[in-house]
């Protein structure tokens, strides 16, 4: 099939397939250019066959290891399925423990358990403080990366410039859990239907308006105080499970 792409100073872009290029105003199409066409499509392909080989190489290196913190298979801490309660302790020394709750959000809190136990949480920092509620776990925040935010802002609350991006998607799981202060959950985005699967929060005050609507996985049962005095930057140095 043959369209004119665009139209320019030097004339138009036939296209066929996936192949375009660029011929002079007010020229037709011969067959010897169709042929070409076609030849040229074939060794297209065959580029593009091997780049998405390479592409699917590279995307099974993502989900091993770099979607999970860098780490890999090897590096995962076994975690049994009966776990009941997490504990974020942080590069500061101070800690908090919530209790998770599988029956609101099953997928959603093996997944935290999943993140945490490969070391996907492990570096990351709390790149938004606010008066209400506290977020951390993005992955773009780990390393260097968290220190080129801290760089940015001096502040000790508020949200740190470009942090808030990393994470892939997961579906939300809703529940007749209620957020009051203390109350753990997944980040979202605009559409309701899609969760964060990294980014996780905790509420300093009751947020009521999230009910039914934002993914609960838990209730922190030690260590609301040390939640509440967090800063921006501080750094998760490690989550263990009971």
């Amino acid at each position: 099939m043959l369209r004119v792409r665009s139209r320019g100073p030097l004339g138009r872009t036939a296209c066929y397939a996936v192949v375009c290029w660029a011929h002079p105003a007010g020229s037709k199409l011969t067959k010897g250019d169709k042929a070409m066409m076609i030849r040229q499509r074939g060794k297209t392909l065959g580029r593009r066959n091997a780049l998405a080989a390479i592409a699917s190489a590279v995307a099974l290196v993502a989900c091993n290891g770099d979607d999970t913190g860098g780490a890999t298979g090897g590096d995962c801490v076994e975690v049994p399925d009966t776990v009941t309660t997490a504990t974020v302790a942080l590069a500061n020394g101070a800690a908090f423990t919530f209790e998770m709750n599988r029956a609101a959000a099953p997928n959603s809190v093996q997944n935290f358990v999943d993140k945490a136990r490969c070391g996907a949480l492990t570096g990351t920092i709390f790149h938004r403080v606010e008066d209400w509620v506290i977020q951390g776990g993005d992955p773009v925040t780990k390393g260097e990366h968290g220190k080129d935010y801290l760089l940015a802002t001096d502040q000790p609350s508020g949200n740190l410039p470009y942090a808030g991006r990393g994470g892939g998607k997961m579906p939300t799981e809703t529940s007749d859990e209620a957020f009051e202060a203390g109350a753990v959950g997944f980040a979202r985005g605009a559409d309701p239907a899609l969760t964060n699967d990294s980014q996780f929060f905790v509420l300093t005050q009751a947020a009521r308006h999230l009910d039914g609507s934002y993914t609960y996985i838990g209730q922190v049962t030690a260590g609301l105080d040390v939640v509440r005095a967090i800063q921006i930057g501080d750094e998760i140095a490690a989550v263990t499970f009971k």
